[in-house]
């Protein structure tokens, strides 16, 4: 019988308080908002620097470039095929 009161008396040492656990609930809840609000304004600055207008207007800036090579390659062509 005292080596079972014993044995209860070590686990019963063991248990962490339910208050403790609530407490460290909490502050892990609080870590968990603070790094997602550190996401929420990191995803913010960075839409804010290249958004998709920017994206669109690069694209189109690079066709231009592209469709003026395209011009500037076909005309050397025609005239590298012109009898001189």
């Amino acid at each position: 019988m005292r080596r079972n009161e014993a044995r209860i008396d070590d686990v019963t040492k063991m248990i962490v308080p339910r208050g403790e656990h609530e407490g460290k609930w909490r502050s892990n809840d609080r870590q968990f908002t603070d790094t997602q609000r550190e996401i929420d304004e990191i995803k913010k600055a960075y839409s804010d620097l290249y958004s998709p207008r920017d994206a669109l207007t690069n694209l189109q800036r690079r066709l231009e470039g592209v469709e003026r090579r395209l011009a500037l390659a076909q005309q050397q062509a025609q005239e590298a095929q012109r009898p001189r």
